[in-house]
């Protein structure tokens, strides 16, 4: 599964197809803008109820995000006895 936020963004939708075309099921949701324009596309519970629901089907979750806020889920998992990796991503650009 790969939990995405809608932005009306020209690249967003050849990069949804991509991850369709490679077997993935898109949970989609829109984002939300707030007055002040703060955004927000927020996936952490959804994304925690799925894998905590599914966990009994399943051997390893991965986790590419760069939330810490999964370290609770991450350790939950592990203690059922499943394999977790994480990917964290980082949109800083890597200086030269």
């Amino acid at each position: 599964m790969a939990y995405v936020v809608k932005s009306d963004t020209p690249e967003e939708k050849s990069f949804f197809d991509a991850l369709e075309k490679s077997g993935f099921e898109l949970k989609m949701k829109d984002l939300q803008i707030f007055p002040g324009g703060m955004k927000k596309g927020d996936w952490d519970v959804g994304l925690a109820i799925d894998a905590i629901s599914l966990s009994k089907q399943l051997d390893v979750v991965v986790i590419v995000s760069g939330d810490g806020d999964f370290v609770p889920l991450v350790d939950y998992l592990q203690h059922s006895g499943l394999i977790v990796e994480t990917v964290g991503l980082n949109a800083q650009p890597a200086l030269s």
